[in-house]
């Protein structure tokens, strides 16, 4: 079963900011990493922490506030990496473009 909605999961600030979506924008994410996946590994050695992840889940019992994570990939924003991968600067605002366009603030738990 693929998970049926994608939560976006940025530090700002002083603390994490969510993101979901679901339907058709949930194929546009999909696309988009299919996409950065598609490319040739970096050599080992990448530093730093996640400022952001994307988590692919989907409900816990029907509670629309509770969410199981299916898949989750760390994005390092800062030096512009996803995943073993570099991006670029557009390919990160094309990202968070489909949240700005299709996502609602989450405030609900997170389920690993």
């Amino acid at each position: 079963m693929k998970p049926n909605q994608v939560i976006l999961r940025e530090y700002a600030g002083d603390g994490w900011q969510d993101r979901i979506l679901a339907g058709k924008a949930v194929r546009d994410v999909e696309q988009w990493l299919a996409e950065i996946e598609a490319r040739q590994s970096l050599a080992p050695g990448a530093s730093g922490k996640p400022l952001a992840w994307l988590c692919f889940v989907d409900d816990v019992a029907g509670d629309a506030r509770r969410k199981k994570v299916v898949r989750s990939v760390g994005l390092l924003t800062d030096v512009l990496r996803v995943l073993d991968r570099d991006v670029t600067a557009g390919e990160l605002q094309r990202l968070r473009g489909i949240f700005d366009r299709d996502g609602l603030a989450f405030d609900g738990t997170l389920e690993y």
